[in-house]
């Protein structure tokens, strides 16, 4: 792939197309490489963009470019980040990056009027299930064993299965012993967070969006590897716990559970800063700046 579109970059050379500005979903992955590589070498006036729509995780290094790669020209113009804290991150490796704002197109729903709300006499918690089915899997055990431990009567646990599994695949990995307890939830995924009063998850930037919305969220510790949370070192552990095993699990929803008046508007104040510098608000402004069409 990565050959393939460093060629493609060479035949649109050949074309004699004129090409404005260049705008790619940017990963860092080889196929990225070779993309960047062919334009910044074919077309070396046209600007090069690399939109990195997604919050990092930071130990996916591949998504942290180096000065190495600038060097040799495997890496766009400029990267466009989607939150304002992002930029300093996404330099850490190659301090001469250059790095813009730009809108936040996957996460529109988090600056959106909420429509929806918890139930008033059930405390509902939401488990977003990760896409890879080792660590869906791990997420779930843990979560059936945390059933054993007391809960008030009025928890109830609902489980988002990522798009690209489904209620069977999951369910078939526990065959007959899929508890009660756990029930399956469908829908968007902002209508169904937005309904629920604390998320659970792991590996997943859903847990920004999350705290964005004001709403605690519980990850849970990797049982056999390295955690991927994406929840950066900078938000403090007021909104969020990392969570290991069933007791710290139990004892962490009760204590969102718990959570007084104050505390929730606090939560609520920290959920604006982290919407604002984290997620840029899609603007015809800032699709303008993205794609080059602003006055010079």
């Amino acid at each position: 792939t990565a050959l393939l579109n460093y060629r493609f970059a060479q035949r649109l050379k050949q074309t004699e197309i004129k090409v404005r500005v260049v705008i790619n979903w940017f990963e860092n992955q080889v196929a990225d490489k070779g993309w960047n590589a062919g334009f910044r070498r074919f077309l070396p006036d046209t600007p090069t963009v690399g939109y990195q729509g997604v919050i990092s995780s930071p130990y996916d290094l591949r998504l942290f470019p180096t000065s190495i790669e600038k060097q040799y020209q495997m890496l766009p113009d400029e990267v466009a980040v989607i939150g304002r804290r992002l930029v300093p991150l996404i330099k850490q490796f190659c301090p001469e990056l250059k790095v813009s704002v730009a809108p936040a197109l996957r996460y529109q729903g988090i600056w959106k009027k909420r429509t929806h709300f918890p139930s008033a006499d059930k405390y509902t918690v939401l488990i977003a299930l990760s896409m890879i089915p080792l660590q869906r899997d791990e997420m779930l055990q843990l979560m059936i064993r945390s059933l054993k431990q007391k809960f008030d009567e009025n928890i109830r646990f609902w489980v988002k299965v990522h798009p690209t599994n489904t209620v069977a695949t999951v369910k078939e990995s526990f065959k007959h012993n899929w508890p009660v307890q756990l029930e399956f939830i469908s829908g968007d995924f902002i209508s169904c967070l937005e309904r629920s009063n604390l998320l659970i998850t792991s590996a997943s930037s859903v847990s920004m969006e999350s705290l964005a919305k004001g709403i605690p969220v519980i990850v849970l510790g990797n049982q056999f590897g390295v955690t991927y949370n994406y929840i950066p070192n900078r938000i403090e552990e007021d909104l969020w716990q990392m969570c290991y095993n069933p007791e710290e699990i139990a004892r962490t929803i009760q204590l969102f559970k718990n959570r007084n008046h104050k505390a929730i508007r606090q939560h609520e104040e920290q959920s604006q800063k982290i919407r604002e510098m984290y997620f840029e608000p899609v603007t015809p402004v800032g699709i303008r700046k993205l794609l080059k069409l602003e006055k010079q």
